[in-house]
């Protein structure tokens, strides 16, 4: 898939009907890395900047600005000796191809957990789209 700011991830597809079609990507907030001994090896890596950290006890919560995207959420544990993130910041994220998900029927949801796919339902408001992609 290629990003509407040009870099190309993996993901899987969901309800695609055409090469070309315009997607949503939807990754688990906890699927996401930044530390890079903690990637897995073959792990789609991009540049992120830190819009801002919110503790939650044992996680912490950055919002993060990923392709052009400024409501990418990623979910880190709060353990002895875990980086700190600060608003500002320039990282690198990555995660593993398989956790990726892209398609038609899927809407993101601004949750305390963060984005989450679910199932499209025909009764519920359309969502303006976040991030537009092409297959």
């Amino acid at each position: 898939m290629r990003l509407a700011t040009g870099e190309l991830i993996d993901a899987t597809a969901v309800n695609i009907r055409e090469k070309g079609q315009e997607t949503l990507v939807s990754i688990r907030p906890e699927r996401v890395e930044f530390k890079p001994e903690m990637m897995p090896r073959d792990a789609h890596r991009i540049s992120a900047t830190v819009r801002d950290v919110v503790y939650m006890g044992d996680i912490l919560r950055a919002r993060l600005c990923v392709a052009g995207s400024d409501d990418f959420v990623m979910k880190y544990r709060n353990t002895l000796g875990q980086r700190r993130l600060t608003a500002g910041e320039t990282i690198e994220i990555g995660w593993h191809p398989e956790d990726a998900r892209a398609g038609s029927g899927l809407s993101l949801s601004d949750t305390d957990t963060g984005p989450a796919a679910r199932p499209h339902d025909p009764t519920r408001q359309p969502q303006k789209p976040r991030q537009g992609t092409r297959t």
